[in-house]
């Protein structure tokens, strides 16, 4: 067999290999390409969610302090407004963003704004091209967000925010807040990103809001769709947009392109080359390890030292690439986070740490735990961090209050997770802050709010009773306890209808009442109906009942208000029977009533007022007109000119007269009226009676006749005067009688006797 130098046989090994080799490092190639890309995408991607969410929690914050200006009762009552526009002020000095109370209309008029002084004029809500907050917040009910637009008082770039007062399920006002967007440009300067990408806020018409970019920067020119990523806010139509110019997300092709062409050139020639004194330096090795017995050290080794190097390098590669996206995820994050020892020393805090506690990085970091600490919270802070190295708990979470640096304390929220080492040894801990000092303030403002509102229904002069959709009492205020006779320990619990009697005093059944409010509230808003009191009494309410229901629009409880009108049932009890006994009277007296409205000549009246004047039934209508058409044309005049002058005068209304009666007779009537205006005196009605007098005017007729002819036989016979007194005196007996005046005065004969 024919023996080769070694140098040759390596260099035809190298030389078979090569192609393999030349595959190899192509796809290599392009799979170092796809990963660089992969993992700028991923960057990308991360960088947009990120901001989108920071700027969410922004958002967020300022839409649950305005909910809680929407939701305040003094948005209700203008005369409370400057307390209202007092805590808008405090809003402003929290969040750094004017706030408006709109009201309803088209245009929405601005009722203030913190930018002017309470009272101010102001111009109505602007319109503009996009998504108006105001709008969509009244037509949704829910907060809403605007695009961009030009404040007509600041006048600068603003956005608004939008939440509406709903009372009843009916949006009564609408609390804006706004905000320039330099506030939104100030915090996206502040994201780290390659200075070579393009980052931005649009609106939801595509408007920019903030960017930050190149100078030299075209997005039409030099992007591509897949450099493009987008992060889509949950609290607002905006999205959060970072772009990758096409030179950059295409630069790891080129130069691995031009890398790998020089490397399978240099790769090639390295390897006849290698090939050749690869061969003659192993022979010189396996020369030496022969003279040496094997004591030296083989090629081999060499090459398994340098692929451990090499997997080294690539992993100290991750590695830095992984602490890479930490760092920007952990001086990015919306909340406070930071790495602290086991003795309770600041290792590392991120920005939004030190913006909570208002300190510098270098300050806080010489700083510890204790000192920070609330006194009233530290116990319980030591005591879960014991519970952490105990083993107890593997994190914890609680509320508790640190010391800012100007000595204010300040609530956060505290999650605590323990770290350990490979051998399981504790090495430090990771505290997660989130700063909810607005939310336990508008929770302390809430809870007042509540105390207030139940002060107001323990001292209401009403009756306040709430009861759950099956019917049983839940609350019972103390004027209602004093009214049934119920202390609130008895009767809550208990189903409503101990108070609602099965019928009541006039009979009407009352036994589905409940069921009937409970399944039809909106018919029952208003009800009047007989109570039962514990010691069998009973009372009348007028009740206001308000259906309260869940998100799905089931009834789950019933708010009811109620005022004891007892002795006002009692009181129009009377006045009924008043009136009846009136009636009664007028009937057998024959009198007819009127009430005569002054201002059309229409009026109301008895049956008998239209039987007078010979009408068998009431007509449908009667006026001061067709009254005067009755008149007898004689006494027309008169009539009118008395009612003319009562009505001037404010006077009253009495006359006689003569009238034709729809059937032709000719009737006399004695009828007044006097002025029955409101409280406020304005008389705009006349009241009276009517009365049919004909007989007594032919009596009287009659009694004229006969004083004539007494008259006369007092002329023809002296001997005649006795039995003419005489007569006399009986007609002035039977016009006493008649209830008239004495026609003759007999003073003259009433004689003592001797």
């Amino acid at each position: 067999m024919t023996q080769r130098p070694l140098s040759t046989f390596l260099t035809g090994l190298l030389l078979l290999t090569i192609l393999p080799l030349v595959l190899t490092a192509g796809w290599l190639a392009v799979d170092d390409v796809l990963d660089k890309q992969a993992e700028m995408r991923r960057q990308a991607a991360t960088i947009a969610e990120n901001l989108a969410t920071a700027i969410d929690y922004h958002l967020d914050a300022r839409i649950g302090a305005l909910h809680l200006l929407a939701a305040s009762p003094l948005a209700d009552d203008p005369q409370r407004w400057p307390d209202l526009y007092a805590q808008a002020l405090g809003y402003k000095e929290r969040f750094g963003s004017h706030v408006i109370l709109a009201g309803l209309g088209d245009p929405m008029p601005m009722l203030f704004n913190t930018r002017t002084p309470l009272g101010a004029a102001l111009p109505p809500l602007p319109r503009f091209q996009g998504q108006a907050a105001a709008p969509t917040a009244l037509a949704t009910r829910r907060p809403a967000v605007s695009d961009t637009f030009l404040g007509p008082v600041a006048k600068e770039p603003l956005v608004a925010i939008a939440v509406p007062g709903i009372r009843a399920g009916t949006v009564t006002h609408i609390l804006l807040t706004t905000i320039a967007t330099r506030q939104f440009q100030e915090r996206l300067d502040q994201v780290v990103f390659p200075n070579t990408w393009a980052l931005s806020l649009v609106d939801g018409r595509g408007d920019v809001i903030a960017r930050r970019a190149p100078s030299s920067f075209d997005a039409r020119r030099d992007i591509e769709s897949m450099g493009r990523f987008t992060a889509r806010l949950t609290t607002s139509p905006w999205s959060v947009v970072l772009e990758i110019p096409r030179t950059v997300y295409w630069a790891p092709i080129a130069t691995t392109g031009i890398g790998l062409a020089l490397a399978l050139t240099v790769a090639i020639a390295a390897s006849l080359l290698g090939g050749t004194m690869a061969g003659r330096c192993l022979t010189r090795q396996i020369t030496a390890l022969t003279r040496a017995n094997g004591t030296g050290h083989s090629s081999i080794t060499i090459r398994e030292i340098a692929t451990v190097q090499q997997s080294l390098t690539q992993q100290a590669e991750h590695l830095r690439l992984s602490e890479s996206r930490f760092d920007a995820t952990f001086e990015q994050a919306a909340v406070g986070i930071a790495l602290v020892t086991l003795e309770g020393h600041w290792l590392r805090v991120n920005r939004q740490f030190c913006t909570i506690l208002g300190y510098s990085r270098e300050e806080l970091l010489a700083l510890g735990i204790p000192q920070l600490t609330h006194p009233d919270d530290l116990e319980a802070d030591l005591l879960a961090k014991r519970r952490l190295i105990d083993g107890e708990d593997g994190h914890y979470s609680l509320e508790k209050r640190y010391l800012r640096k100007d000595g204010t304390p300040i609530w956060v929220n505290l999650c605590v997770t323990l770290i350990r080492n490979i051998e399981g040894i504790p090495d430090c801990y990771v505290a997660v802050v989130e700063d909810i000092q607005a939310r336990k303030e508008a929770e302390a403002a809430l809870l007042a709010s509540e105390q207030r509102y139940r002060q107001l229904v323990e001292n209401a002069n009403s009756a306040i009773i709430h009861w759950s959709g099956e019917g049983y009492i839940t609350f019972i205020n103390t004027f209602a306890q004093r009214l049934f006779g119920w202390s609130e320990e008895e009767i809550v619990g208990q189903h409503i209808g101990v108070l609602v009697p099965k019928e009541d005093a006039n009979g009407a059944d009352l036994t589905d009442m409940v069921r009937g409010i409970i399944a039809a509230p909106e018919r029952y808003q208003h009800n009047t109906n007989e109570n039962i009191c514990r010691d069998g009494r009973r009372v009348w309410m007028a009740w206001t009942n308000q259906a309260i229901r869940d998100e799905q629009g089931r009834v789950t409880g019933i708010l009811t208000v109620g005022n004891d009108i007892t002795e006002l049932k009692r009181t129009q009890t009377l006045l009924h029977e008043g009136e009846e006994r009136i009636r009664f009277a007028l009937e057998t007296s024959q009198i007819g009533a009127w009430d005569l409205d002054l201002v059309n000549h229409t009026a109301y009246r008895s049956l008998r007022h239209d039987q007078i004047f010979g009408y068998a039934a009431l007509l449908p209508e009667w006026t001061y007109e067709l009254f005067l058409d009755h008149v007898h044309p004689d006494d027309r005049q008169h009539v009118d000119a008395a009612f003319q002058e009562a009505v001037a005068t404010g006077g009253n209304w009495s006359f006689e007269c003569r009238i034709w009666r729809r059937d032709g007779q000719l009737r006399w009537i004695w009828a007044a009226g006097r002025h029955a205006g409101g409280e406020d005196g304005d008389g705009r009605r006349m009241a009276g009676i009517v009365q049919d007098i004909t007989e007594r005017k032919e009596v009287e007729e009659e009694l004229r006749r006969r004083n004539e002819e007494l008259e006369q036989f007092n002329h023809a016979s002296v001997g005649r005067e006795l039995r003419m007194i005489e007569l006399k005196r009986q007609i002035n007996m039977l016009s006493e009688q008649l209830g008239q005046p004495p026609p003759f005065d007999l003073s003259f004969v009433e004689v003592d006797e001797p």
